[in-house]
């Protein structure tokens, strides 16, 4: 089953009507099933995303095969028209170097716009063009739910329906006065682009071998595999191509060992697809 996450019960209410989703007894509300997937309204920010997906995918991982994000956001680049919805590729968050890539986009093209997920909401002009040197799009929960798809293995995706331009124009009650509206475009967007979308394989079924001349234990072999996933959906290329974007010869030159080698490469695959965000 598929796993629909939204911050907001009216992002997520044409869902919840037309698919004809029932609410589920559990530890908190705002879970709910209807046969063949769930949904689950979050709340807004970090730390109640975290919680309560964390508590879903911990108590139906065995059957959640894929993790779907939707919901408005704010734009931080004048490439984004009002309005549209777009399909997000990576997902970085305010003040921490870590990112997560979505996956699965398979039936209608790879996304090719980034969302960073901030602490507190954007509402001054400063914020967002600091925010803006990493991402396009800007929300508050689209980070926990990439660090939790992560941790359980299960592909995840997102798609952000710009509804204003964070900074100081943003009026919170009016995108409250417009939520029917959005879920309406939201799902609509969905029955066109997403509904029978093919997932594709997790992480373990495809395999990216290191090059001649370098060696990696276990745990970095699994290391090597989840950025080799994430730097091909960043690059647009096949896993096994990330070694070209390398210089490998200069590592070998640099180190002669072969799990240090591994060990270089490894930082420097990881410093392409992250950028540092540092707090001022």
């Amino acid at each position: 089953m598929r796993l629909f996450t939204f911050a907001h019960r009216g992002e997520a209410q044409v869902f919840l009507k037309r698919g004809n989703y029932k609410p589920i007894s559990f530890f908190f509300d705002g879970l709910y099933e209807n046969g063949g997937d769930l949904l689950l309204i979050t709340g807004e920010g970090l730390q109640k995303t975290t919680e309560k997906a964390a508590a879903v995918c911990a108590s139906y991982h065995k059957e959640i095969s894929h993790l779907i994000n939707f919901g408005v956001a704010g734009s931080l680049s004048p490439e984004l028209t009002l309005g549209e919805i777009y399909s997000v590729r990576t997902v970085y968050k305010e003040d921490e170097f870590h990112s997560f890539t979505t996956r699965g986009m398979t039936s209608f093209g790879a996304p090719h716009f980034d969302c960073i997920s901030a602490l507190e909401r954007v509402v001054n002009d400063e914020k967002a063009a600091k925010l803006g040197c990493f991402a396009q799009i800007v929300d508050r929960e689209l980070w926990a739910i990439g660090s939790l798809a992560s941790l359980f293995r299960i592909p995840f995706q997102s798609h952000k329906l710009i509804a204003d331009e964070a900074g100081s124009q943003t009026s919170c009650f009016d995108l409250r006065e417009r939520a029917a509206v959005f879920s309406e475009k939201i799902h609509d967007y969905f029955c066109q682009n997403v509904k029978s979308e093919k997932i594709e394989p997790s992480f373990s079924e495809k395999k990216v071998q290191l090059p001649e001349g370098f060696y990696a234990t276990v745990s970095q072999s699994q290391k090597l595999e989840n950025l080799a996933q994430k730097l091909a959906l960043k690059w647009q290329i096949s896993p096994h191509q990330i070694f070209e974007r390398v210089n490998l010869e200069t590592l070998k030159k640099e180190e002669k060992h072969p799990k240090k080698r591994t060990t270089f490469l490894l930082k420097l695959l990881t410093k392409k697809l992250t950028p540092k965000i540092h707090p001022q």
